[in-house]
Formats: C-alpha cells, sequence, structure tokens
C-alpha cells in the first residue's frame, strides 16, 4: 500500500491510485488515472471472459466502453458471467450491462446488441477523436474465418488483444499477423462451440492475462515486451531455482562444503540480480558476504569509486534540462544527432575528469597479460584487421564521415515481437537433422531456465554449478538485435545441456563458451539470410555485424596500443594520438570529420578503463562460430561428433575442439571464417 498526504474520501477510486503508484516515478498520484480516462475499452463478446474483462478494467479506472454481443441472458450464464441476475434472463446482454453498471458506476457506454458483421459497424461506434484511444478485447467463443478477417482488419486500426482457454490453459494474446496466419489454419479443424466448459474462474484467469498485456501500454515500469501468456492451472511444475539461501548465520562444519555448495550460488544469485537490475545493494551483499566468511574477493578499487563518484555527478545542459551526464550518455546521445555546440559542451564537461582518465590510464596493470594474449594472435589479427575495414567500407562507403551525422541506429529499425523472435530461432532446427533447439526451447520455458524482460539492463546466461543448470535472461528488444541475443544466449543453454561435467562448465575458457553461443546465433542468421522474406533486414543486419566486429575490434586495438606497446606511462595528449592511430589503421583514406568532439568520450568508457579485456574476444568467436555453424550445414555427421566430444570431455578448450572434431588449427578456423562472412557481407551488400 502507498500511503499519501491526501483526503481520500474525496477519491473515487483510491485503491487504484495506491496500486499503480508502487510501479510509477513520479510524485503526480494522478498521472495514471489521467491516463486512463481517456482511454476506450471495445469489448467484443460478453460472456465469461467479457464480463471478467470488464470487471478488471473497470477496477482499473477505464470508463468508456462500447460492448458489443447479439446474445441474450439465459439461465447459465448466472453462476459464472459477472453482473447478470435472473431479472435479466432474455434480455440481450448489452443492455442488462448497461443498465446494472450505471446504476453502480459513473461510465459512458455504447451498447450494439447485434453480433459483429463487420468493421465498419465497430468504426461507427468508436467516435473520431477516440480512435487513437481505443483498444479491442476479443472475448467471444467461436473465432471463424468471417471473424477472423474483420480482427484482422480491426487490428490494422485498433491495438487489439484476444483471449482463451481450453482444458489445459488459459492463454492471452495482442493480435499479430504472424498470429492470425497460424490461427487460420488451425481454425479449419474446429468446429463451431454449441457449447462449452467455460467456468468463471476461467474467464478471471484469462482476462487477468490480457489485462497484464494491456498495462505494458500504460505503465511502462510493467512493459516486459511480451506479446504472449499462458498460465496452467493444473500443471504443477515449478523450478529448481525456486529456494536460495538467504539465512547467512548457519551451524557449519564442513567450509569446503559450504563454499562450494551453498555460498557460491547465493553469491552467484546475487551477481545476477546485479547485472539484471544494476542495484548496487546487490554488490554491498556481496561485500558484506566476503567479510563475514573471508571470502578471496578482488578488492573494490577506491581509486575507481573515487573517479565513478565524480564523473557520474556532472551535468550537461540539454533540452532546457540541466541533464546527469550518465543519463545523457547512455540514454540520449546515441538517439540524437548532436550539434557542434551540443558536442562541445559534453567535451567540456567530460575534460573536468581528464586528469583522473590518464592517471586511470596508467594505473591498469594489464601489459603483461595482454602481450602473453597477443603472442598467439600474431597470424589472426592481419586477417580481422583486413576484415574489420572491409565491413567500415561497407558500412560507410563515403570518403567523409562526419562524427555529429553518422548516426544510423536513428532509423527506425524492423520490429520483431518476441512470439515471432522464438519461432525465428527455433526455425534453426531445419539446417541440421537431429539439431533439437525447439525441443530445448521448450524445456527451458516449462523449467523456467529462459527469462525474458524489457526491464533487465543486459542479457547473458548464468551456470548454476551446484545444480548443474544454466539460465538466460534475455534483455528483450522487439527487433533483429533482439532476436540475435536470443539466440546467443539460447546457445548457451543449449550446448551446455549437452555438457555432462560441471568442471568442465566452469573451467570452460570465455571464448570457448561465445564460440558455443555464436554457432546457434550465426545459424539464426543463416536462416533469415536463406528466406527471400527476410531481406527487410538487410540493412539491420549490416549495421549489427558492424558493432559485433567492427567496434569491439577497433577498441580491442585501441588497448593494444595503449596497454601492451607501451611501457612508460602516457599524457592525455599520447593517448588520444593512440586513438587516432586506431582509427586510421581501421579507416584508410577516409576523412573523419568533427572528431574532435569525441576524444573525452574515452572517461565514459568503463570497461576500457577498469576491466581487463580478452583482446579481440567478439570478432574471433563469431568468426569461430560462423565456421562451425556452416561446417554442420555442409555434414550433419560433424554436429553428431561435435555434440559427443563435448558431451564427454572432461576439459573444453576451443583450439582443442576445433583440431579434434574439425581437423583444423584455431587459426585456419579463423581464416575460414573470414571467407564465410566476407561471402555473407557480399550478400548483405547486394539487398542493402
Amino acid at each position: 500500500m502507498v500511503y499519501k498526504k491526501v483526503d481520500l474520501k474525496q477519491e473515487n477510486n483510491p485503491r487504484l491510485l495506491n496500486f499503480v503508484n508502487n510501479f510509477m516515478d513520479t510524485t503526480d498520484r494522478y498521472l495514471f488515472s489521467d491516463k486512463v480516462k481517456n482511454k476506450v475499452a471495445v469489448i467484443i463478446g460478453l460472456g465469461t471472459l467479457g464480463t471478467s474483462m470488464l470487471y478488471y478494467l473497470i477496477q482499473m479506472g477505464v470508463t468508456n466502453f462500447v460492448l458489443i454481443d447479439g446474445d441474450k441472458v439465459e439461465h447459465k450464464n448466472l453462476s459464472h458471467q459477472h453482473y447478470y441476475t435472473e431479472k435479466d434472463i432474455g434480455k440481450y446482454k448489452v443492455e442488462a450491462l448497461k443498465n446494472r453498471l450505471l446504476d453502480n458506476h459513473s461510465l459512458n457506454i455504447k451498447t450494439e446488441s447485434n453480433y459483429l458483421s463487420d468493421k465498419k459497424q465497430l468504426d461507427n461506434l468508436v467516435a473520431n477523436k477516440d480512435k487513437k484511444n481505443t483498444y479491442v478485447f476479443c472475448a467471444f467463443d467461436n473465432l471463424g474465418s468471417q471473424l477472423l478477417q474483420i480482427v484482422r482488419e480491426i487490428n490494422d486500426i485498433y491495438p487489439t488483444y484476444i483471449a482463451g482457454y481450453n482444458r489445459k490453459l488459459v492463454f492471452a494474446t495482442i493480435v499479430s499477423n504472424s498470429f492470425l496466419e497460424d490461427y487460420e489454419e488451425e481454425v479449419k479443424d474446429y468446429d463451431v462451440i454449441k457449447d462449452n466448459s467455460g467456468m468463471g474462474f476461467l474467464g478471471d484467469l484469462t482476462a487477468l492475462l490480457m489485462l497484464r498485456l494491456w498495462l505494458q501500454k500504460m505503465l511502462p515500469k510493467l512493459d516486459y515486451g511480451w506479446d504472449y501468456l499462458e498460465y496452467s492451472l493444473f500443471d504443477n511444475e515449478s523450478s529448481i531455482f525456486s529456494h536460495y539461501l538467504t539465512n547467512k548465520k548457519l551451524n557449519i562444519n564442513d567450509k569446503t562444503f559450504f563454499f562450494k555448495f551453498v555460498l557460491d550460488s547465493h553469491l552467484n544469485n546475487l551477481y545476477s540480480q546485479y547485472l539484471l537490475s544494476g542495484n548496487e545493494d546487490n554488490i554491498e551483499e556481496i561485500k558484506a558476504i566476503s567479510e563475514n566468511f573471508n571470502l578471496d574477493i578482488e578488492e573494490i578499487n577506491t581509486t575507481v569509486d573515487e573517479f565513478r563518484s565524480k564523473r557520474d555527478s556532472l551535468h550537461i545542459a540539454y533540452s532546457g534540462k540541466d541533464m546527469n551526464i550518465k543519463h545523457f550518455y547512455n540514454e540520449i546521445m546515441p538517439n540524437i544527432i548532436m550539434s557542434s555546440k551540443l558536442a562541445q559542451n559534453l567535451d567540456n564537461c567530460l575534460k573536468k575528469v581528464e586528469s583522473e582518465t590518464v592517471s586511470l590510464v596508467n594505473k591498469k596493470k594489464v601489459r603483461d597479460k595482454y602481450v602473453k594474449q597477443l603472442s598467439n594472435l600474431k597470424r589472426q589479427l592481419p586477417c580481422l584487421a583486413s576484415l574489420v575495414r572491409e565491413i567500415n567500407n561497407t558500412f560507410f562507403p563515403d570518403e567523409e564521415i562526419d562524427f555529429l551525422k553518422y548516426k544510423p541506429q536513428i532509423s527506425t529499425p524492423k520490429l520483431i515481437s518476441l512470439s515471432d523472435q522464438i519461432k525465428k530461432v527455433s526455425l534453426v532446427d531445419n539446417l541440421i537433422p537431429n539439431y533439437s533447439l525447439t525441443q530445448h526451447i521448450e524445456f527451458m520455458n516449462e523449467h523456467n531456465f529462459l527469462k525474458v524482460s524489457k526491464q533487465y539492463k543486459t542479457s547473458f546466461t548464468s551456470f548454476d554449478e551446484r545444480y548443474n543448470v544454466s539460465t538466460s535472461f534475455i534483455k528483450q528488444d522487439n527487433n533483429l538485435w533482439g532476436l540475435l541475443t536470443l539466440g546467443h544466449e539460447i546457445g548457451h543453454n543449449y550446448f551446455n545441456s549437452f555438457i555432462e561435467n560441471a568442471t568442465a562448465k566452469v573451467n570452460m575458457s570465455t571464448l570457448t563458451a561465445e564460440t558455443f553461443a555464436f554457432i546457434n546465433e550465426a545459424l539464426v542468421m543463416h536462416q533469415l539470410m536463406n528466406d527471400p522474406q527476410n531481406n527487410d533486414y538487410s540493412f539491420d543486419l549490416l549495421f549489427y555485424l558492424y558493432r559485433l566486429i567492427s567496434v569491439p575490434f577497433s577498441m580491442d586495438l585501441y588497448q593494444k596500443k595503449v596497454f601492451a606497446e607501451n611501457e612508460t606511462e602516457l599524457s592525455w595528449n599520447e593517448i588520444i594520438n593512440k586513438r587516432l592511430e586506431t582509427i586510421t589503421t581501421l579507416f584508410p583514406n577516409k576523412k573523419i570529420l568533427n572528431l574532435k568532439y569525441s576524444h573525452h568520450n574515452i572517461s565514459m568508457n568503463d570497461d576500457f578503463l577498469f576491466n581487463e579485456a580478452e583482446l579481440f574476444l567478439y570478432p574471433r568467436a563469431y568468426l569461430l562460430g560462423l565456421f562451425i555453424s556452416s561446417s554442420f550445414i555442409n555434414d550433419s555427421n560433424l554436429y553428431i561428433t561435435f555434440i559427443e566430444y563435448i558431451n564427454n570431455a572432461v576439459k573444453l578448450d576451443i583450439s582443442l575442439i576445433l583440431e579434434k572434431v574439425f581437423n583444423v588449427s584455431e587459426d585456419e578456423a579463423i581464416e575460414n571464417g573470414v571467407m564465410l562472412f566476407r561471402k555473407f557481407l557480399q550478400g548483405l551488400n547486394h539487398n542493402v
């Protein structure tokens, strides 16, 4: 409950206001109710589901309704459908409801006592001024081919929701073309329902799912990107993650056992929650536990904390507001084309932490580790650099590039719903015999090992050594990036499921783990490229690959020049010169305009300043994944051999896997991946 200093007696629905303010970052108590009072809810079908939906929408403060149903009240309706009484038997449902509701509520209700026969019938009931604020809830028993076409036409104009139930589950979905196409095939096999077993509680459950989808439009904090929900009342399935250690004051007589099987699992969960939410309280709890149990966890660098505190307290003037620099840099800047004045203001702002940035760069002691990493990449780096230059030339075809103006991410990407993303990822089963990704996705979903939300800060897959299971957390985006991220994380989970040795999973190198994930992601790309209907994704895919390969390669090459090629401390000008050398290497014969405004952006790059990187990780992992996935497509027996190998392995190293399964070295696999990528790039360039 939320308590406010207001006179509750003067409010019509204080419980609603208290409830929704739990999910709103505002001091305006009436923001939600003011938003909802302008909405119009059209409910088609006023039976078990329709009356339940009406009941809950009124609770949420909706006051404008259009009710459509040609049925009359029957005695059998009284036990399972809201509002009807014996006095209503024989009356049209919509008229009985209107009379009952207006006796108790201040509502605006329009009714239609004929069955819906065409879209014009609905248009006549919705005023022109209300069309942009109208939502349609389909709650009818029978969705035959004629009604299906009407729903298709309605959905072109109004956001439309549909729901239903059977003996196994209840479901609700946001209507989409893909849903209608799938349903069109299914409806051919069904007879018209002459009677049904729709218990009242099923109507309530279904209505709640539909209400939850609608609330995503009303409350941004509740928008997880869902477009389909279902619930089974009668299946007793639960996740083995349902209980975690919460009491740290335990009687411990075997510390090794406790640390390995109890505490590690708890810490892993806390860190996962931090990655998902960014909540610093999780880090503080990890620190406290570390102190309580004298754990060997890397000390927090006070210099880093001081720098972040100073940097993140900076502000910049934007659009008439004094805005926090971190919010502006991460949330605003990627989505706008900056003027030179704004860019100069940003550069001046970040210049305030220039000396601290130089100090952090010189204190980052990674030279020996980076030199050791690079010693194994002598053959790969020239090949990778050549590919990155080719990607850059494809993505930036002009001789001049204006740092301020060239923002391709501002263009609207093609939208892909979550349901369609899962469907497209599952289609990779068609590429390789015995590839059972669809089955694994169902397993992940059933056991709560696939968690998807727009509210997550990042995507990752977490392995729990105690339970020997992996859970994938997906930051959901309704675009190509979201689709490939989904394919990537499910790839982690899919291949982990074949590895029996838990120690092999824990000790697997990052390059090996990411290669496994990129195998599946590359298969999703293969599927997209081979489908002629997917040409619309070509530019989005080109942009994705630029961000996936060129951007991290550029940053790692910059790190190589700064941290691995110098034994002495660097000045600010020397750090910037290393950046200019990197840009010249990867953008030869290109003139970069307004680059001067971006030099201080390095102060916002935490990975560069604080973290030890595995250099050139993602370009290498992707190219290895591309090579392996193409090998599977060309020879499905290699897939079987690969699975058998990782299933029995006690140690997993990608170089050894390439040698034993594919009879190539890592360098050779990278070179093959580059050749495959060039063909891929040519196809994209042709479509663009």
